[in-house]
């Protein structure tokens, strides 16, 4: 008889799992991964359709009241509430330090302020597909500016997204200057906004405030930037508190703030979950939703132009989001 000692008592022997378990397991796994991957098809695609609505949003918004600093303001303090009180709510709110400070307030004025006030500014006079593909390419002008800047290794993939890039730039723009068209001062300004979201792109990379989440940094953004807005608009407009309740009641104004408060939490719970990478896919659906939106509401038929402009779009954004993912 053998005798047991306590630790042996103490301590059973491992079960080692069969093959039927280890197969159940696996597939469980197996499921697990394609219903992830079915989720975040679907937050891309619905983060791109938020993206391509927001120019049929900006340009209806900027027929109703224009670019002011009071809708501007208005938008901010909605959003900036919204995403502090969410914040408290889950026991996230942080104080945050002067250099982060900075950092907000930089980043208000590239991703928030300027390109609003340029998507309300613009969008009355081009068509709704032209300025969303526009407003896409940020992707192209980040990889300009690191090619300028040095500051990752050059491939020959980004260079050529950057040349196909240019070629769709080319021919947006080349029959309307050859023809004299009125919108072309419309479309040369509005290059400005992906050169804006570049910028901030590079900026956000080396100035990321460490240890704050996607969401967390999109309050505080918020927040920097109404704090500006509010000495802005009462030095700058006459009657400030008239022009406030005068726009606070624009649907179309609240609807644009909406879909940029969905847009800002999509895009950080994408980046939670699926990378930036993954978020930057949601440029194609855009591109291609811009148009979709532009037809819907505005009866827009986009030339045979502006369809080979967004191929090449397309396959620039395609070579630069494919190398991205590689460099992952």
């Amino acid at each position: 008889m053998t005798i047991q000692t306590a630790e042996n008592r103490n301590n059973p022997r491992k079960v080692i799992p069969s093959r039927e378990d280890l197969s159940g397991q696996q597939s469980t796994c197996r499921a697990r991964r394609k219903t992830s991957a079915v989720i975040l098809r679907c937050l891309v695609v619905f983060l791109g359709l938020i993206w391509g609505l927001q120019i049929s949003l900006a340009r209806t918004a900027g027929e109703d009241v224009g670019a002011t600093s009071a809708g501007l303001l208005l938008m901010h303090i909605l959003l900036a509430t919204v995403f502090a009180a969410f914040q408290i709510a889950r026991g996230q709110w942080f104080m945050p330090s002067q250099r982060e400070i900075g950092f907000y307030a930089v980043s208000a004025v590239l991703v928030n302020i300027a390109p609003l006030w340029l998507e309300l500014t613009i969008a009355p006079h081009m068509s709704t597909g032209l300025l969303t593909l526009i407003s896409c390419m940020s992707p192209i002008m980040t990889v300009v500016f690191v090619l300028l800047l040095r500051t990752e290794h050059i491939t020959w993939q980004r260079v050529l997204g950057v040349l196909v890039g240019v070629a769709a730039v080319v021919v947006v723009l080349v029959p309307k200057a050859s023809i004299g068209d009125a919108g072309f001062g419309w479309t040369m300004l509005a290059f400005v906004l992906p050169a804006l979201m570049a910028a901030y792109g590079v900026f956000m990379k080396y100035a990321w405030p460490r240890g704050r989440t996607p969401l967390q940094v999109s309050t505080g953004i918020l927040i920097a930037g109404t704090v500006m807005l509010f000495p802005f608009h009462f030095a700058t407009s006459a009657l400030p508190l008239e022009e406030m309740r005068s726009q606070y009641t624009s649907v179309p104004l609240l609807l644009l703030a909406i879909s940029i408060g969905f847009e800002f939490y999509l895009f950080a719970l994408l980046i939670r979950l699926g990378g930036a990478v993954i978020a930057s896919c949601a440029d194609y659906v855009a591109v291609l939703a811009g148009l979709g939106w532009g037809f819907i509401l505005f009866g827009e038929r986009p030339d045979a132009g502006l369809w080979l402009a967004v191929g090449l779009g397309l396959m620039a954004l395609w070579l630069i989001c494919r190398q991205r993912g590689a460099a992952r």
